[in-house]
């Protein structure tokens, strides 16, 4: 990430204005001189101006979006929409909270497709006072997520299979089914 000068940007803060006026008086060169670390400066005012906007994920600038991910732990995948990359990003801190759950699974898909998907997975929990009962879910830990996605979009299986196993314990099968609407 660079940001350099931006033609034809006037700074907000001459440093002509700030010298004392004994300098702007009497010396006709101070200002050409000045000229050019304004030309230097202006977009860092910029950037300080708008710094707030920075800390959004929806509107920081597009190469700064990589270090907001820095920020959250949440490495970006070069092969992600930027509209997907502003979504994980902005969620990244609520997606850790549920990770590995199916909560969170439903929250990652969503965040990363923009669609709503059904998640259906293979434990469970159960609670008995005798000892030696049966045991919920099936025997092999696995989640499957079904999702319709709105035609005109083409997600790829296998990245969002990808995606989903790393936020599931290492040892969950993924099974991803991706369905488009009937035109």
């Amino acid at each position: 990430m660079t940001r350099g000068t931006v033609p034809d940007l006037a700074s907000p803060v001459r440093l002509l204005d700030l010298l004392p006026g004994v300098y702007r008086q009497h010396d006709v060169n101070i200002a050409r001189f000045t000229e050019a670390f304004d030309e230097l400066l202006a977009p860092t005012w910029l950037v300080l101006d708008n710094l707030e906007q920075y800390a959004d994920p929806a509107l920081a600038p597009t190469d700064f979006l990589e270090v907001l991910a820095g920020w959250v732990g949440m490495p970006l995948d070069g092969n992600w929409r930027e509209d997907q990359a502003r979504r994980l990003v902005a969620g990244a801190v609520e997606l850790y909270r549920w990770q590995g759950t199916k909560r969170g699974v439903v929250a990652l898909v969503e965040a990363y497709t923009g669609a709503r998907p059904e998640v259906t997975e293979s434990g469970g929990t159960a609670w008995s006072a005798t000892p030696g009962g049966a045991v919920p879910g099936d025997a092999q830990p696995s989640v499957q997520v079904r999702i319709e996605l709105p035609v005109g979009t083409d997600e790829d299986p296998a990245r969002l299979a990808r995606l989903i196993a790393g936020s599931v314990p290492a040892h969950v099968a993924v099974h991803v089914e991706i369905t488009r609407p009937a035109a």
